[in-house]
């Protein structure tokens, strides 16, 4: 432990070891493993998740090599999901990490039974059906799950969970299809803001 104190000591001064231990239990699946998911991934990995499992069916190509530090000139050809994986290992060895070489669009629609084993799920750059069909197996799992799609120096990132937590209230919060609140007094359903 004392090894794991030094070794997050930074972080562990903001959310003390109750927030290491949960943060060290979670587990998280990444979709698409392009530069806004691997960059994801990779601060999750240096706080010390307990595992990762990254899903990507795509093998590396050039263009991959100027925008995604995960992988390199030797890694073209090569599955992305195994690259990212290696790579995300090797930061910290603490951290349990597989990889599903399939896509996610196909995970989704074949067998989602396989997201509910998950803490959070990181779908990064999916199509709005697959993000849609996602959200409801995720809540349906009770699984939070993060929708992040980058257009060159802008993006967008929908946080997508059952229950949220305002200044200490629990509140069911009312969602739209695509989980997002319609507005603040329906979220507060009547309470002053």
């Amino acid at each position: 432990m004392a090894e794991l104190k030094t070794k997050y000591d930074r972080q562990l001064r903001i959310w003390a070891e109750q927030g290491q231990a949960a943060l060290e239990k979670a587990s998280i699946c990444l979709l698409n493993c392009g530069p806004t998911g691997a960059e994801t991934l990779k601060n999750l990995v240096l706080g010390g998740i307990g595992s990762i499992t990254v899903v990507d069916g795509s093998k590396v190509e050039v263009g991959d090599l100027g925008n995604n530090f995960m992988v390199d000139e030797s890694n073209i050809g090569e599955s992305k999901a195994k690259c990212v994986c290696t790579m995300l290992q090797e930061l910290n060895d603490a951290v349990k990490a597989k990889f599903v070489e399939e896509y996610p669009e196909k995970l989704i629609e074949a067998k989602p039974s396989f997201f509910s084993q998950f803490t959070l799920i990181v779908a990064a750059q999916l199509p709005e059906g697959a993000m849609i069909k996602l959200d409801r197996i995720c809540r349906e799992a009770n699984v939070m799950s993060v929708f992040a799609r980058s257009y060159g120096l802008t993006g967008l990132v929908r946080v997508s969970l059952k229950v949220c937590f305002f200044f200490g209230i629990i509140r069911p919060v009312l969602f739209l299809e695509f989980g997002l609140a319609k507005t603040r007094k329906e979220v507060f359903n009547h309470h002053d803001i």
